[in-house]
């Protein structure tokens, strides 16, 4: 099992950020295929 600071995401602090039109995954939560 894998535990510790890199098992919780994170949201990252870009400036701007709250402004992309896109879509933002973190890796960790990326969807799955369908």
């Amino acid at each position: 099992m894998a535990t510790g600071c890199l098992s919780q995401p994170l949201n990252a602090k870009i400036p701007g950020i709250e402004d992309f039109e896109g879509e933002c995954y973190q890796s960790s939560l990326w969807p799955e295929k369908k």
